[in-house]
């Protein structure tokens, strides 16, 4: 049974009195707990959620966005509360003065309707009848939200996960992983391999040790995002990931031919250099100015008084 702030626990006491203060996950700065929305049972975050509300406003702009806010926030998605929000949205719209000006737009519309629809949602998810406690953190282990089409034809429309399966040892990355970890690591290798000259063990291994990292710090991230891990951790794997990156080993690698895209002019003129030892430069020919038509004409001169290669 759901218990709210004030109630006696199942103990007999009462609950600890909250801070009156929290850090938001995903902007990390501080706020007062009137800056997040109640989450009745989360006792870890205040029984409020991770995400204070400008950051549900300036994210939530759709329903698969609104999706994500309740994953990362420990609420099940409800298609029903969703449709409630649908229909008071549209009593809002119907005296909405751009909504219903003539000329407007079809994507400033979808936006206004979007935002109509996000503000109803927000105000009914914590409706006795609408709202469900889900731990997402311990039940996924940090993977990405449930937004359909993330993982293909295997993401269900009912706001649950795919079966990632247990973790099982993989002798190419000499660890534990699961079938959807092993699938990213994979990928990733794959495109390092296409875009650079992996031509012997140590560069394969160190390539190998990149895709690790980048796993890594992809999954601290969702945990961050989710309040399960600090931003200290974060930092610390996404900065493995760029020393792995930039490092004096990684750095004997050549690009392959054609593989420049996103480079800036400096990076161009380096990428160039790697793949064929030298610049390759185009001959630049500019329109005659006025001391080349008088070196024109002294050369005819010279030509006429027989001075011509004198």
């Amino acid at each position: 049974m759901q218990q709210t702030l004030g109630k006696p626990s199942a103990k007999g006491g009462k609950r600890k009195r909250p801070p009156l203060s929290k850090m938001c996950v995903r902007c990390s700065k501080v706020k007062p707990l009137t800056d997040f929305y109640q989450n009745q049972a989360w006792t870890a975050q205040a029984y409020r959620d991770a995400w204070c509300k400008a950051c549900a406003a300036c994210h939530c702009v759709n329903k698969d966005t609104l999706r994500e806010y309740c994953w990362f926030n420990h609420r099940r998605w409800d298609e029903a509360t969703y449709a409630m929000a649908v229909a008071k949205a549209q009593y809002v719209l119907a005296t909405h003065p751009e909504y219903i000006k003539t000329g407007t737009k079809r994507e400033r519309k979808e936006a206004i309707e979007n935002e109509a629809i996000t503000a109803q949602f927000f105000s009914a998810m914590n409706l006795r009848n609408t709202y469900y406690y889900v731990d997402n953190t311990s039940h996924y282990e940090g993977m990405p939200p449930p937004v359909p089409g993330i993982y293909g034809d295997d993401a269900s429309g009912d706001g649950e996960m795919p079966d990632h399966g247990e973790k099982r040892y993989d002798p190419v990355w000499n660890g534990m992983f699961t079938g959807v970890e092993t699938e990213y690591l994979n990928q990733y290798y794959q495109k390092l391999e296409e875009g650079f000259v992996l031509d012997n063990w140590n560069i394969q291994d160190y390539a190998r040790k990149i895709s690790l990292a980048s796993l890594n710090a992809n999954s601290k991230f969702n945990l961050m995002r989710q309040g399960a891990c600090t931003m200290k951790d974060y930092k610390e794997a996404l900065d493995a990931f760029d020393n792995l990156c930039k490092s004096a080993n990684f750095a004997e690698c050549r690009r392959k031919p054609g593989e420049s895209t996103g480079l800036g002019n400096l990076g161009e003129i380096v990428a160039r250099i790697e793949q064929a030892g030298l610049l390759q430069t185009t001959k630049v020919k500019f329109a005659p100015d006025n001391i080349d038509m008088i070196l024109a004409d002294l050369s005819h001169v010279r030509a006429a008084v027989g001075m011509e290669g004198v």
